[in-house]
């Protein structure tokens, strides 16, 4: 039940409303006639109810028909009779009787009126409070459904920045290392005909996935045969990340290579990613491999097996897609029987090996290799270069080059930074003083092997090997028998594909 139905009049039919007017007249005349009441004195009183409860019950009208029927039966029954007009005073009462009536109807009506105005309002205004409420509460299940829509959306966004956050720091972690560890070429220069057979391999093993082990000597080029192969591979698009593993504290060198997590050691103030990690998808090139601690090597182990790695400080293994090269100028084979090296890591690094040859058994490619670099270094300096001595290369070509094109690179840069004409010459004494006598007798011995053809160069080799009963190092190894570096032999007996192990007794 509303205010409105409990403050406002009751609505009886129409046809009531006379008839309780009547009634509640009846009612208090009957009371006034009840002996034993003794209600004699109050005859108005009683009236007057009447007519207000009319008016109340039956509204104005049948108020108006009470006021009627009172003031008759207070004039004819309560009024003494006179039939003289000097009788005036005696209509006083029942005039005021029908004037404090008709007062009260009035102000009765008035007061419903306004009552039923004010509930109205009042109703009216509690509606549109109630539906102000609904609205608002309509609103805030929309926000809230839209703050959750849009929760879940900032939720993804932000996954999807952190993916794109990572993505592009390992960009530019890769980016960085091509910068900071810049090859000496843009391209492989050369046309001998060692290099060509390297470049035929880099051309085969290129397309696979199978993880390389590029050997030679320091400054021959081993990072930019790494570079090559995975320029041509499926994951050219990818990152190349370039590890120089000797560069690396002991210490470091597990968190550098796998990553380790927040307060793994001290100092590790937050989660770093690992370069395998961070080389996920694309190529990995672990430089001078052979500098490995021996923990680090049963985790570089692990990684080749399994594809899987645990950063430092965590138990929860993390999947990579990684193709890996690997490069040394060590003997890995001496470095195993030294107990240095694993032996199960050396072949697992060992499924394609590739020779990168000397620069001294690449003695057509020298003039070549001036040729780019005095071109490379001239325009760095602002210069311009146009002859180059007969004097220089026949130097250049009868130097042994310990450095190999690293050394070269250096000389020939030296060259054009103290040049003061258009010719290139160098001082014959920056050769001279870079090698002892024992490095030129070698160096004889050497060029002599490579003016053989093949097939007698071959046969040298394979008598020493004999006479020195299949060793290669050592005083009465081969390579002292013949007068050259070991791994100058070593490349030789690869190259003619030479098997060592025959002359063992």
């Amino acid at each position: 039940m509303s205010l409105s139905n409990l403050f406002s009049r009751p609505k009886p039919p129409a046809t009531w409303n006379y008839g309780i007017a009547l009634i509640l007249v009846t009612t208090a005349l009957i009371l006034t006639q009840w002996p034993a009441l003794h209600l004699e004195a109050a005859p108005l009183s009683l009236l007057l109810f009447a007519v207000i409860f009319s008016a109340w019950l039956g509204g104005v009208a049948p108020g108006l028909l009470a006021t009627a029927l009172s003031s008759l039966s207070f004039y004819y029954y309560f009024l003494p009779p006179t039939h003289s007009l000097s009788a005036k005073p005696n209509e006083i009462p029942r005039f005021i009787f029908v004037v404090v009536s008709l007062l009260f109807i009035g102000l009765l009506s008035a007061g419903q009126r306004s009552a039923t105005r004010s509930l109205k309002s009042a109703r009216d205004d509690l509606i549109g409070t109630v539906q102000d409420l609904q609205k608002t509460n309509e609103a805030l299940q929309s926000e809230s459904r839209e703050r959750k829509q849009a929760e879940g959306a900032l939720r993804k966004a932000f996954e999807e920045i952190k993916e794109l956050k990572d993505q592009l720091y390992r960009e530019n972690l890769a980016l960085k290392a091509e910068i900071d560890h810049a090859s000496m070429f843009e391209e492989i220069v050369g046309n001998s005909e060692v290099l060509r057979r390297v470049l035929a391999q880099v051309s085969k093993v290129a397309q696979s996935d199978s993880t390389v082990l590029i050997l030679g000597e320091t400054g021959t080029g081993k990072e930019l045969i790494a570079r090559a192969i995975h320029k041509r591979s499926n994951r050219s698009s990818r990152v190349f990340i370039r590890v120089n593993c000797a560069g690396i504290p002991t210490s470091l060198i597990a968190s550098e290579l796998f990553g380790h997590e927040k307060g793994a050691f001290t100092g590790a103030s937050q989660r770093r990613l690992g370069r395998f990690e961070l080389a996920n998808g694309g190529t990995i090139f672990l430089d001078e491999v052979g500098e490995l601690p021996a923990e680090t090597q049963i985790a570089l182990l692990h990684v080749l097996q399994e594809h899987e790695f645990e950063r430092v400080g965590s138990s929860q293994p993390v999947s990579v897609d990684v193709r890996v090269l690997a490069a040394t100028n060590r003997d890995l084979r001496a470095a195993i029987d030294a107990g240095t090296f694993r032996q199960d890591l050396f072949y697992r690094l060992n499924v394609v090996p590739i020779v990168v040859p000397p620069l001294r058994e690449r003695l057509d490619d020298i003039p070549l290799l001036v040729e780019y670099l005095i071109e490379r270094h001239a325009k760095k300096a602002g210069k311009t270069i146009t002859n180059v001595t007969k004097r220089t290369l026949e130097a250049f070509q009868a130097y042994d080059w310990p450095g190999n094109v690293r050394e070269l690179q250096n000389v020939v840069e030296r060259a054009i930074v103290l040049c003061e004409s258009n010719t290139f010459s160098v001082d014959e004494t920056w050769l001279k003083n870079e090698f002892s006598q024992e490095q030129k007798a070698t160096m004889i011995v050497e060029r002599g092997l490579c003016r053989l053809d093949p097939g007698r160069e071959k046969e040298v080799i394979e008598a020493a090997l004999a006479r020195a009963k299949g060793r290669i190092a050592g005083a009465d190894g081969a390579a002292a028998r013949l007068g050259v570096p070991r791994s100058t032999l070593e490349s030789k007996i690869r190259a003619l594909d030479i098997n060592k192990y025959l002359f063992k007794s």
